[in-house]
């Protein structure tokens, strides 16, 4: 079966992803399914998965019980449209990628969480195993064996037995499943109904009558209702929530042909005390909010065998009267632990029944959830997998040729004598993009400024507008002119100069004063002699996803045989990196950390932010680092977008933003702030490249070089 699964996809994988298309459920972010479009994540988030709305529930009262033990991202995925419009509550919003094979590949070598949270078992082979193959703990919380688990391991008991094998710690809500997967012989634990501890907003109306919720309805239970509410007498409003907003239509032909008084909640006044028979709840997401004011529940899809019921746990949650049809399989053990109602000869009566009855007894939230976390605690810790080449497998045949052509041009270059009008410093990096090639620099130029050395930062000036070949901060100084990157180091106070003819821009830095001049991204411009190179290495992308253009790597480890010195950042240097080091160079650790607030150019320091909610933005290399930079310092992100680097904001996402800054404090990385409007509204953390160990040791070589 596991094979012909893979057969399946492998074969008709593609089809399946054009049609897709026509899907109006699977074409909402399609690219994300099909992992074309990658969440902008940094390695070792935390990967909650909840499937639909209900799911949604338990996935936001878990991220409230998690948040505050880790300082790790939240990545959120769901399936449906519905759960991923009503997602709420974490950092990063995507969508579940398919489980095709070369889909689900792609996703975790670039994604790489340090653990995957599954919120009721929805259990993908292809997922679960490539999970447990790199080394990424699954976790199954909420977890029941219903119905789709039973025909799973109906039709595939040995694919879904190794589905399960894949899973390191089960969370059941009721004894009765716990007791079928320990016999199976799996680490479980049983911790409750994650949805009852919920965060739920207020009632979003006020009633005048007493209500009853009809939660998740199907086609056939609102016929049924109305007729029956009908004859109550106008003594209770029935709050009709159908599973579906596509049914909104034929429930509102259905009340215009009768005599109830009716109402949509979308058009309802806000303040207005509702006096209806049938108020129709055709808004997303706000369903939970009616519970904890309503007299009783009914739980739709409750008439229909093939359903077998929705969950009740919602109604249960606030000890709600409920009423039932007569099937419930699809959430047996949860009925069996309710008090509830089955539908018999006369559902006005059962309908009154579950207005009059009292509330019964529900046992909170307890200690259960104190030792769940803790349980939880190895997994939030635990350390990133480590990276895997393959970011764009197709494309492998021409990874070849990119590394012969890059070879034979390294060679010409060792043959070659390169121009040097001065003392050149490069700052380079084996792959592209997001290695903090930027920072280093920055930093060095900083340090020999302080020293009263004069220094200028040379760079080609990426996605700079039209203008002259040569261009120096002197004239101006903003990022449409210099480029971003070199905007934000001439804002630091760094003589800078723009030119993609970097020879020519090296002779026009020594020509305006500079002793020395470092060459931003310079490793692999080597029309430009240097009397040193230094490589930056991103410890947690160190090979960049595998060679151009499968992935962002420029040249393979071996090219660090180039290097006069390697600076690390984010972690330590791969030992299959470590092996290619001339013997003797200097290696630098150093990691990147925020110094203060910038607003309209004033200074502020870090802690004025601390606890206070902000919506924040980036276009950067690794938008993932920010985002953590932010919940490190303790700041509660409550909206969160990230762009391409190096990305020209277009009047519509401006427009946009400047509405996130109306709502409340809106944050960005330094290098977006030369992207934007001058009197933009927006709040800057600056951050600093610092070195931990080892920077002495370069120095010494650079006052070698400025000495000769």
């Amino acid at each position: 079966m596991r094979l012909l699964y893979f057969a399946v996809w492998c074969l008709f994988g593609p089809l399946f992803a054009l049609l897709s298309v026509a899907s109006k459920s699977l074409r909402y972010r399609w690219a994300e399914r099909w992992a074309i479009r990658l969440p902008r994540v940094a390695p070792g988030a935390v990967w909650i998965h909840a499937a639909s709305l209900g799911e949604g529930q338990a996935a936001a009262a878990l991220f409230s019980l998690l948040r505050k033990q880790t300082g790790a991202v939240f990545l959120r995925t769901a399936t449906s449209q519905a759960g991923l419009k009503n997602a709420r509550g974490q950092e990063v919003l995507a969508a579940l990628p398919m489980d095709a094979p070369w889909v689900v590949s792609r996703w975790l070598d670039r994604v790489r969480p340090r653990v995957l949270i599954l919120v009721e078992s929805e259990l993908w082979p292809h997922l679960l195993m490539a999970c447990e193959k790199r080394g990424i703990p699954v976790v199954v919380v909420n977890a029941r064996i219903g119905r789709g688990q039973q025909r799973f391991s109906k039709w595939a008991p040995g694919l879904y037995a190794r589905c399960q094998r894949a899973v390191v710690l089960w969370s059941c809500t009721h004894q009765q499943d716990a007791r079928r997967l320990r016999e199976q012989g799996f680490t479980v634990r049983v911790d409750g109904d994650l949805k009852q501890g919920a965060p739920v907003g207020p009632c979003p109306v006020d009633f005048v009558r007493p209500f009853l919720v009809a939660a998740s309805t199907r086609k056939g239970d609102e016929e049924r209702l109305l007729r029956a509410f009908g004859t109550l007498k106008r003594s209770a409003t029935l709050v009709l929530a159908p599973r579906r907003l596509e049914r909104v239509g034929s429930i509102v032909k259905f009340l215009e042909s009768g005599a109830l008084r009716w109402g949509l909640l979308s058009v309802q006044d806000q303040g207005e005390p509702v006096d209806l028979d049938v108020l129709v709840v055709d808004r997303f997401g706000l369903l939970p909010r009616f519970f904890e004011k309503a007299q009783g529940a009914f739980v739709g899809g409750t008439f229909d065998p093939k359903i077998g019921g929705h969950s009740p746990a919602e109604s249960a949650r606030w000890g709600l009267p409920i009423v039932r049809g007569p099937h419930h399989l699809a959430h047996e053990s949860l009925w069996a632990t309710i008090p509830h109602r089955v539908v018999g000869r006369d559902l006005p009566s059962d309908l009154l029944w579950a207005l009059q009855a009292p509330r019964f007894d529900v046992e909170r939230p307890g200690d259960h959830r104190v030792n769940w976390v803790q349980a939880m605690r190895p997994f939030l810790e635990g350390q990133t997998p480590p990276e895997r080449s393959g970011h764009r497998p197709l494309l492998y045949p021409l990874a070849g040729l990119w590394a012969a052509v890059t070879a034979l041009r390294n060679r010409l270059w060792d043959w070659r004598s390169p121009k040097v009008p001065g003392c050149v410093i490069s700052v380079g990096s084996l792959s592209a993009g997001g290695t903090g090639k930027t920072a280093v620099t920055l930093y060095l130029a900083q340090r020999l400024q302080a020293e009263g050395r004069k220094v200028a930062v040379l760079a080609r000036g990426y996605k700079r507008g039209r203008g002259p070949g040569l261009r120096l901060a002197d004239q101006r100084r903003d990022a449409a002119y210099l480029g971003d990157e070199l905007a934000m180091v001439a804002a630091r106070g760094i003589q800078v100069v723009s030119a993609p003819d970097r020879v020519a821009g090296a002779q026009l830095a020594f020509e305006q004063g500079a002793e020395v001049v470092l060459l931003d991204d310079g490793f692999q411009h080597r029309r430009l002699g240097r009397q040193l190179d230094v490589v930056v290495v991103d410890a947690q992308w160190p090979r960049g996803g595998g060679p151009m253009p499968v992935g962002s790597e420029r040249e393979s480890p071996r090219s660090l045989r180039r290097a006069n010195a390697v600076w690390v950042h984010g972690g330590d240097l791969p030992l299959e990196m470590a092996r290619h080091l001339p013997e003797g160079i200097p290696q630098v650790v150093g990691e990147m950390t925020p110094l203060c607030w910038l607003s309209q150019g004033q200074i502020i320091p870090l802690e004025t932010h601390r606890g206070k909610p902000v919506r924040a933005f980036a276009g950067i290399g690794r938008p993932g680092r920010f985002l953590q930079s932010l919940l490190d310092l303790g700041v509660e992100v409550v909206a969160w977008r990230a762009f391409s680097d190096h990305h020209v904001f277009t009047k519509k996402e401006l427009v946009d933003l400047r509405t996130w800054a109306e709502q409340g404090l809106l944050v960005c990385t330094e290098k977006d702030l030369g992207r934007l409007p001058a009197d933009f509204p927006v709040w800057v953390l600056r951050v600093e490249m610092r070195p931990v160990s080892g920077v002495e040791a370069l120095f010494k070589a650079i006052e070698e070089v400025l000495a000769g």
